[in-house]
């Protein structure tokens, strides 16, 4: 981790896939939550306006963005975020929503980087799993 550097290593970050405006947002979000004058009630009530995109474009990009550097507050915050969105909804509202299967929006994602997604975020898949199985049931009645 870059906390654990010395000050005088080279750090290399890559980037590639975080846009100019995407990144401005993260610095954002460390500035804030740098700032020790800042009580942890008034960031978490900056947090939740920090959020509160108009599109989910600009989520799904801090989200990957989050994730490509490490950054455990915000991936939980726009996690958080995105269960706040779908929540509720059928399958096919948050498909159309997050253009999930449209030929539109094809994953580029390499199956390496889904893997560790995967491997991180298991609890959401067992999560999914358990509610998927309850509404089936309750369904069925």
């Amino acid at each position: 981790m870059i906390a654990e550097q010395k000050e005088t290593d080279n750090i290399f970050i890559p980037l590639t896939d975080i846009t100019g405006n995407i990144l401005a947002k993260v610095i954002e979000f460390l500035n804030k939550h740098a700032e020790v004058e800042t009580s942890d009630e008034d960031k978490k009530i900056w947090d939740a306006q920090f959020v509160n995109f108009e599109g989910t474009d600009i989520l799904r990009d801090v989200a990957a963005a989050a994730d490509d550097l490490d950054i455990d507050d915000l991936i939980l915050l726009t996690g958080q975020r995105v269960f706040n969105w779908i929540k509720g909804k059928t399958p096919e509202v948050i498909r159309q929503t997050f253009m999930i299967g449209y030929q539109t929006q094809i994953s580029s994602t390499p199956p390496e980087k889904e893997e560790n997604i995967r491997r991180r975020n298991g609890w959401a898949f067992e999560t999914y799993s358990v509610l998927a199985s309850t509404n089936l049931q309750q369904q069925r009645r």
